[in-house]
């Protein structure tokens, strides 16, 4: 065997192994919005989807098509059961189709806030791109500032339909090592600006 050929096996195995890194981030996430107490909102989250917690932006098996036989983000989404308008997620965001767009890993969460009296929609295969709107953003910052945007939105790629705000922040992925930066540094910023946007709405 030669070293190139044991390089590429070191290099699919630390994907592997960076694969459950991120599965055991997220997994902390959901144990902080289903049970933390500071992040209730005055109930705890609950999941917004099933297992799946990865992404490739039309993933496909097909040959003609290899940019999208990896994943190029992983995440979870989360629903509030009193603000059933209310949908938010974590993400890590490895990599985009446009290479141009991002040049190193991230942490990104994101809310968003629909109409009041409505329920945010369900998630499903259609809508994982939603955990990709902070680098959809045209001006975004990648250091832990809160971006908040209401309709009409402006300087964004693409946006859900009927959201009639949107709140993203992320910071570099490897900044964020433990579950009190991950609480502290990710998740109440965004909780905490989520709250401010139901109190103006409200």
């Amino acid at each position: 065997m030669t070293d190139s050929s044991r390089s590429i096996t070191e290099a699919f195995r630390q994907l592997r192994r960076f694969c459950e890194d991120s599965a055991n981030l997220l997994a902390t996430a959901e144990s902080l919005f289903e049970n933390d107490k500071d992040i209730a909102l005055g109930n705890n989250w609950q999941t917004a989807m099933k297992d799946s917690a990865c992404w490739g932006l039309g993933a496909s098996k097909s040959l003609k098509h290899p940019k999208r036989w990896i994943p190029l983000n992983f995440f979870r989404f989360f629903r509030h059961p009193t603000h059933k308008n209310l949908l938010v997620y974590v993400s890590c965001q490895v990599d985009t189709i446009n290479e141009s767009r991002l040049h190193h890993a991230l942490i990104t969460a994101g809310g968003l806030v629909y109409p009041q009296d409505t329920h945010a929609p369900t998630i499903d295969s259609k809508r994982y791109w939603f955990s990709m709107l902070h680098i959809r953003r045209l001006d975004r910052v990648d250091d832990g500032t809160v971006v908040h945007a209401s309709c009409p939105f402006t300087g964004w790629w693409k946006q859900p339909e009927q959201v009639e705000q949107i709140i993203t922040l992320a910071r570099p992925l490897d900044e964020v090592c433990n579950t009190e930066q991950l609480k502290n540094q990710v998740i109440m910023p965004l909780v905490q600006a989520l709250q401010k946007a139901i109190d103006v709405s409200s």
